[in-house]
């Protein structure tokens, strides 16, 4: 018996996802990005930026994950995705420090023209998040153009 599948919302064909984000047209396809956990059906830290992409909005095709934690990362959180100036994609995501998940920093990664290859823009963050913890969930970077200035929030 096949596995049941939803019509239009995009599922995983295994492991655990979450959070859609950085979905982004580069003139051709439509790409989607979200949390995931390969091999598992449950949260864990160490989450992967899986990747999707589609010519319509509604059929998907899962591809490579886009983004792997590094050996100094907990996981590779929610973020988003914007296309530069030069025509590279740029994700900016939340690398939560060590285990204190609710303090997050936020890094960049340019993508290839292609979107297949993510290489980290510094192994410096570009905002290190709060110094002390004055509260919690500092994560989920969303960046956009605004005129001729890029703005994060």
């Amino acid at each position: 018996m096949s596995r049941l599948r939803p019509l239009v919302h995009f599922t995983v064909t295994s492991g655990w996802m979450n959070d859609p984000h950085g979905v982004t047209f580069d003139g051709e396809k439509y790409h989607m990005f979200y949390q995931y956990v390969p091999g598992v059906t449950s949260w864990e830290s160490h989450l992967l930026w899986g990747h999707a992409v589609s010519d319509d909005l509604v059929n998907w095709q899962e591809i490579e994950p886009a983004l792997h934690p590094l050996e100094t990362e907990v996981g590779c959180w929610s973020g988003s995705v914007v296309i530069n100036d030069d025509k590279v994609p740029v994700m900016f995501y939340t690398s939560p420090k060590n285990e204190e998940w609710g303090h997050g920093r936020v890094v960049a990664a340019n993508g290839s023209f292609d979107w297949k290859v993510w290489t980290r823009t510094s192994e410096t963050p570009l905002v290190d998040g709060p110094a002390e913890p004055t509260y919690f969930d500092f994560r989920d970077p969303q960046v956009r153009r605004d005129g001729d200035v890029w703005k994060m929030t």
